[in-house]
């Protein structure tokens, strides 16, 4: 738990600046980073494992959601990482789950159109976009498939490596972008 919230630490200017273009400031200071997420998410399994009484456990839980709106893939990381251990060992479950949760979050943006089409602003090529870019948030399925329900091997470099990966391919992105954009 504590190496997830030091390097949520470490990656929120890098992720910061790679999301806002530029660094923290009074506009942009509550963007947070998957890593932070993914704390969050820790927590609430902590929470429906050890929390005994149901409105705590269930208090706790949706603080924790309300908790994880300001981070990069928000609440529905966390309900990801309850439903995957909820349904755990049964691949079929955790798939209809993810899939389940993924398009009940994608309704608004099924009436994204038709917002459109009121306000007469006519946003065919970003509808297209959006809905090409949320057929990808299906693909983990494929992923999750592989996966055997075993750590992987690699050592401390598979332990670690992520969590030096994550922030620096943040800051290689922003300075790709700069030299881009002139």
């Amino acid at each position: 738990m504590m190496r997830l919230a030091a390097f949520a630490a470490v990656s929120y200017i890098p992720f910061v600046w790679f999301m806002k273009g530029n660094l923290p400031n009074g506009n942009n200071w509550l963007t947070l980073n998957v890593i932070y997420t993914l704390l969050i998410g820790f927590l609430a399994l902590r929470a429906k494992r050890e929390i005994e009484q149901p409105w705590l456990k269930t208090t706790v839980i949706l603080v924790l959601l309300w908790l994880s709106l300001p981070g990069d893939w928000s609440y529905l990381a966390v309900l990801y990482i309850l439903a995957f251990d909820h349904f755990r060992g049964d691949f079929k479950k955790q798939a209809y789950a993810y899939c389940a949760i993924t398009l009940i979050s994608m309704i608004p943006e099924l009436f994204y159109p038709i917002v459109c089409l009121l306000n007469s602003q006519p946003m065919i090529k970003q509808n297209l976009a959006i809905g090409i870019i949320n057929l990808g948030r299906f693909l983990p399925i494929g992923l999750l498939y592989l996966y055997n329900g075993q750590k992987g091997g690699g050592g401390k470099w598979a332990q670690w490596g992520f969590y030096v990966f994550y922030p620096f391919h943040l800051i290689i992105l922003c300075k790709i972008r700069g030299l881009l954009n002139g």
